[in-house]
């Protein structure tokens, strides 16, 4: 679904010149809609379904992404995606090298590269003159004072959560967007930026197109007795 999308090509530095992407490195494997009270961290974890999946899969490496986003009445909808990596190993160098900094990176490291993208590709009027008032559909770094981000790992999966509800602006912008889900096509991508020649050209981390999502009815009421207890770091 990369119509359109142009990420940083091997000579960027020199020449500026974007290019059309390869395929992603990680498939959208499944997606949950959670409703809660409160936004939601380290769902790999605090998730006890994710949770079981992630251990009896051991095999396989995953990148779970979640955006929490404001709802109704106060709530938060937690909206993860979990993605699987499909792309073999060896078979683009240049991106084992970015990923592998990635997940061995801190949070300011995540926060300077983590890059997403966005495309209206049907959507009202209304939409994408908001989408127009937040700059358009440009990649943006969104660790880069946009928004707050937090990170996690274990042994088979890197996690980034966007907290949408950390901004004002953010959230009120997306709150009335979200009201237009049922009529919208979206293609979401996320990329680790490249910054040297030694980490171009781009790949696309993730990518995945949702179409007319009926976000109150694909939700799942949760409250803490759900979940995993909170980790606790001395």
């Amino acid at each position: 679904h990369g119509e359109g999308v142009l990420i940083r090509g091997p000579t960027y530095l020199e020449d500026n010149e974007k290019v059309p992407p390869m395929p992603s490195a990680f498939t959208a494997h499944g997606t949950q809609f959670l409703r809660s009270c409160q936004p939601i961290f380290h769902v790999a974890h605090r998730v006890p379904s994710l949770r079981d999946f992630l251990q009896t899969h051991h095999a396989h490496n995953f990148f779970i992404y979640v955006r929490n986003l404001p709802w109704t009445g106060g709530t938060v909808i937690n909206f993860i995606t979990l993605h699987v990596r499909t792309l073999p190993r060896g078979e683009d160098p240049v991106f084992d090298t970015v990923y592998g900094n990635f997940v061995e990176g801190g949070s300011d490291y995540r926060n300077s590269r983590f890059k997403y993208l966005c495309f209206m590709r049907d959507c009202p009027m209304m939409v994408k003159g908001m989408t127009k008032a937040l700059g358009g559909q440009r990649p943006v770094v969104i660790g880069k004072g946009y928004v707050d981000q937090c990170h996690f790992s274990g042994p088979n999966y890197v996690e980034v959560d966007v907290d949408v509800t950390s901004s004002r602006v953010a959230r009120m912008t997306v709150s009335r967007m979200m009201g237009y889900s049922t009529s919208a096509t979206i293609d979401e991508f996320t990329v680790i930026e490249g910054q040297t020649s030694h980490e171009l050209p781009e790949r696309l981390l993730t990518s995945m197109r949702m179409v007319a999502i009926d976000i109150p009815a694909a939700c799942l009421d949760v409250d803490d007795s759900m979940l995993n207890p909170l980790e606790v770091t001395l």
